[in-house]
């Protein structure tokens, strides 16, 4: 799990310019990964790498979440909105 004193941590040591930056390269390669999944199938070594850079997108979610100052409240409240819109779709 993603510790809130590790996140403050990496962001104070790289910046917050930097820590977006990086979080930028890390959804790039989440979407390279995801990319190859698709297009090679799901292999030991594309669900490998998939799984490698979902977490480096999880840890850049959470780097976002503190560089924004985006308290959980407010983002679980947004998140539970966009769900139940999503749920109303199919529904």
């Amino acid at each position: 799990m993603i510790k809130t004193a590790d996140i403050k941590k990496l962001n104070e040591h790289y910046g917050a310019d930097m820590s977006v930056v990086m979080c930028i390269e890390e959804l790039s390669e989440l979407t390279k990964a995801l990319t190859k999944c698709l297009r090679y199938g799901e292999t030991a070594s594309t669900f490998e790498h998939l799984v490698e850079e979902l977490a480096d997108a999880t840890i850049c979610l959470a780097l976002l979440q503190d560089v924004f100052a985006i308290k959980d409240e407010i983002l679980d409240n947004e998140i539970t909105l966009k769900m139940d819109r999503n749920m109303r779709r199919i529904s």
